[in-house]
């Protein structure tokens, strides 16, 4: 009885396992990465606090030209002050509408009456969620405006605030940690 050829066969046997179990490792190796790849491209694009500045190159080329609107607008020696505060209205936590008071003062602590006030504010960790607001006048000449915003979470928000009376022209960025928890 010859046992060359088992020997032979059981040899061959083993090298094809050995091989397979290598091309299933490269192929797992390989899906591995193609899975880990997807993930992270759809953690990336699902991200909602990834936001792209609007008109970023545009704002970048007139930096010059804001920086002279900045300066020129901190030489007024204008000062605001805004307020945000809970509603008082019964629905107001549930929407979680917020009053947002703006008072503006000239050089001379007068009210800055009759101006466009334009608001943008927005959280940090959303960017996308900006709201532009455009506040009245509450009464005239007392140069306290009034808007109403919603405010749907705690943290830091950006306020960009600007005020037009006549050829002034008053800018203010300002950063503020904002509650949703109502004052009692």
């Amino acid at each position: 009885m010859s046992t060359t050829g088992t020997v032979q066969s059981d040899a061959v046997s083993r090298e094809q396992r050995g091989a397979h179990k290598w091309v299933a490792l490269i192929v797992g190796l390989l899906g591995l990465q193609f899975v880990m790849s997807f993930t992270a491209l759809y953690l990336a694009l699902s991200d909602e606090s990834m936001a792209i500045v609007p008109d970023y190159h545009e704002q970048a080329l007139q930096w010059d030209q804001r920086a002279a609107l900045q300066r020129a607008s901190d030489a007024l020696g204008w000062q605001s002050h805004v307020t945000i505060a809970p509603l008082d209205e019964p629905e107001a936590e549930i929407y979680k509408r917020r009053e947002v008071m703006v008072r503006v003062i000239d050089e001379h602590k007068a009210p800055v009456s009759g101006a466009r006030i334009e608001l943008t504010m927005f959280p940090h960790v959303r960017p996308d969620e900006r709201q532009q607001l455009t506040p009245t006048e509450l009464y005239e000449g007392t140069g306290i405006y009034r808007a109403v915003a919603t405010v749907r979470r705690d943290g830091i928000w950006e306020l960009r605030l600007r005020v037009a009376r006549g050829a002034d022209l008053y800018l203010l960025t300002e950063e503020r940690e904002l509650q949703l928890m109502a004052a009692r």
